[in-house]
């Protein structure tokens, strides 16, 4: 297994693009937008914890995820719970013994992984009623410091599946490091360039390159070392939330652009061969809570977006292409 990740760093480092595309942006592609979560903030039974202290950074929930079901499970990090709704309605509280939590994943069945970056870190997962499976510290072989890791990540089934951590601790693409099997269970470490898409098999990262500039690489199925890359012209680029492939095989890029003092949320969509369709706008932000993962994607290429909104509410709030688009 040692061998097999040297050759993958090996392979991310030094083999060059199969192709590559410049692109500018494209057309505006219409999109229906619902709120399918709105919670008050407050530590009531069915509110979402958010600080505003004078003198430090405002803060909402870190993270929230896409369960089966069409549960979102929000990390709830103030009152110390993930917090599972659906259809609207809060179904169950899952309790956590602190706040240091950043991030949180979901799979079928009912799996949840949680991602603490404080050093040593962890990574914990749970089974559906909050009980805890397994977990291990993040800082050992193939990630040096914790606080590099920046998402949680899981792969139900297939070579690679397990739970994973994206970490960053270099100039380029992001990579991943596999921490647990799926069911918990102790695997050795291997790391890979990028995320895997929802296949399972299929690697790919975005990254902002410069100001202006957003890269989107897509792996060959099954390869660590074949890739293409896009050049997306946008900007000035404030934060690249991720990239998601969806059913059509077309992906979807959220970023987070800058408008003068505000900021909005953009998806762009790429067809096959990495050319630029359109973009969609996923909302402004209305006050800057922190939430350290706001977008999320479904398998049919839908971007949900959380925020904290001057009514005193936390949403999640869901974008769906027009047909054909």
């Amino acid at each position: 297994m040692g061998r097999v990740v040297l050759l993958v760093f090996a392979a991310t480092v030094s083999c060059p693009a199969v192709g590559s595309t410049a692109r500018g942006e494209g057309r505006e592609i219409p999109v229906e937008e619902t709120v399918v979560l709105s919670a008050a903030w407050g530590s009531g039974p069915a509110d979402l914890g958010v600080a505003a202290p004078a003198e430090a950074n405002p803060e909402g929930p870190m993270s929230f995820a896409l369960g089966g079901e069409g549960e979102v499970l929000v990390l709830d990090q103030r009152n110390r719970r993930v917090q599972v709704f659906a259809g609207g309605t809060r179904r169950r509280s899952l309790p956590l013994e602190r706040e240091r939590w950043i991030d949180l994943d979901a799979a079928p069945g009912g799996r949840i992984a949680l991602l603490d970056s404080h050093p040593p870190g962890e990574l914990r997962l749970l089974d559906s009623a909050g009980k805890p499976l397994s977990s291990t510290v993040l800082e050992g072989r193939l990630i040096a410091r914790a606080t590099e890791t920046l998402q949680v990540f899981l792969v139900p089934a297939g070579p690679w599946a397990g739970a994973w951590g994206v970490v960053n601790d270099r100039p380029g693409p992001n990579r991943s490091v596999r921490l647990l099997g799926f069911d918990g269970s102790p695997l050795p470490r291997i790391s890979v360039p990028g995320v895997f898409a929802a296949d399972g098999e299929t690697l790919l990262d975005a990254r902002a390159e410069g100001e202006r500039t957003i890269v989107v690489t897509r792996f060959e199925k099954g390869s660590f070392s074949r890739f293409e890359e896009a050049r997306i012209a946008a900007g000035p680029i404030h934060a690249v939330h991720g990239v998601w492939m969806r059913r059509d095989g077309t992906l979807c890029v959220a970023a987070a652009l800058a408008e003068g003092s505000a900021v909005r949320d953009v998806g762009i969509v790429l067809d096959p061969d990495l050319k630029e369709r359109g973009r969609f706008s996923i909302g402004r932000e209305e006050s800057p809570h922190e939430i350290w993962r706001p977008i999320r994607s479904d398998a049919d290429g839908a971007l949900y977006r959380m925020s904290v909104d001057l009514d005193r509410r936390v949403r999640v709030r869901k974008f769906t292409a027009l047909p054909g688009r």
